[in-house]
């Protein structure tokens, strides 16, 4: 098989493994199956380490798929559920440094920058609205990162997991469509986050590159 190909098919696993994981992991964290779940948790990081060292991702982002994937064969050996706790902690920690640093004095706010480059945005009401966007975004990562932490340390690992691998995303997609709704409401011309997503996700856009 060409290295195309191979690449292609280790994505489409990748792909998989991130919808899968949430849902599959919850299901075996309240069953009561910890040591499965981190055996989950060590073949999804195992396919993302893959990814991050075939694809063009920064040092960043295969350094955390190196620890993720460690700290799961450490949780097996040791016979803890501590790593399932790295996961989202890593992401919200992500998010939040790739929007929270573009509003940091002399770069340009992260949406503002993919709605000027690549949808053509130029007027100064929409710029004004993507900068108030990239805002509300980096509070809405910080406050996941709280959550995560705090549920880490003080709850249950049932309603850490409830939170982190189902009731996160459902707010995340209700805060996407109100978002969307506003924007149909008072923007003809509408700051989109798909660019800054396709970015995020070919490793390309803001603080993901490493030169």
């Amino acid at each position: 098989m060409a290295a195309g190909g191979r690449n292609r098919g280790l994505q489409l696993i990748g792909l998989f493994a991130t919808i899968s994981y949430p849902v599959s992991l919850h299901l075996l964290i309240i069953n009561g199956q910890t040591t499965a779940a981190v055996w989950v948790l060590l073949a999804a990081s195992g396919i993302y380490f893959l990814l991050a060292m075939r694809g063009r991702r920064s040092l960043p982002a295969r350094l955390a798929g190196a620890g993720v994937l460690l700290a799961a064969i450490i949780s097996l050996l040791l016979d803890h559920a501590a790593a399932l706790f790295l996961p989202p902690i890593l992401m919200s920690g992500a998010l939040l440094q790739v929007f929270g640093h573009s509003l940091l004095p002399g770069q340009e706010p992260l949406i503002g920058r993919f709605a000027r480059q690549l949808e053509g945005v130029k007027d100064a009401r929409s710029l004004y609205y993507a900068r108030g966007l990239t805002w509300f975004w980096t509070l809405v990562s910080a406050a996941i990162l709280i959550q995560s932490v705090l549920l880490a340390l003080l709850a249950p690992l049932e309603i850490w997991s409830l939170f982190t691998n189902f009731l996160n995303y459902v707010i995340i997609a209700v805060l996407f469509l109100l978002e969307y709704m506003y924007r149909l409401l008072f923007f003809r011309r509408l700051p989109s986050l798909r660019p800054l997503l396709d970015a995020i996700k070919s490793d390309k856009g803001g603080q993901w590159n490493h030169e």
